[in-house]
């Protein structure tokens, strides 16, 4: 629960671009504890790690359920970090127009 009200806190902070931060930056305490309480808590050996690998709290359903949560609640905002240009909009174009005219697979046509 201490982690969940950590991240909880942490999600109020004030983000770079929108008035709270980004999931991304949220879900950090989530690993700090995580790595603190596998290290320190519960050291095994290289042989261990498979059997050790749900003993953090934060690795189990409650938690994972929570974040998602979270996640949900909060979405993600995406900046771009450069512009498209129209030479690169029409490049693309060209990239997806061969290969949709070299697919005869239905389904691949539709990912494209």
């Amino acid at each position: 629960m201490r982690v969940a009200l950590a991240t909880l806190s942490s999600s109020l902070r004030k983000g770079k671009h929108t008035r709270n931060v980004q999931f991304g930056t949220v879900r950090q305490p989530r690993s700090w504890y995580t790595n603190i309480f596998d290290a320190a808590a519960n050291p095994v050996d290289e042989d261990d790690e498979e059997e050790a690998s749900g003993l953090s709290p934060t690795k189990r359903q409650w938690f994972k359920r929570f974040m998602k949560g979270v996640k949900l609640r909060m979405g993600v905002v995406r900046i771009q970090n450069e512009a498209l240009t129209s030479q690169k909009v029409l490049g693309l174009l060209e990239l997806i127009s061969e290969e949709w005219i070299s697919t005869e697979e239905s389904s691949e046509k539709e990912r494209l």
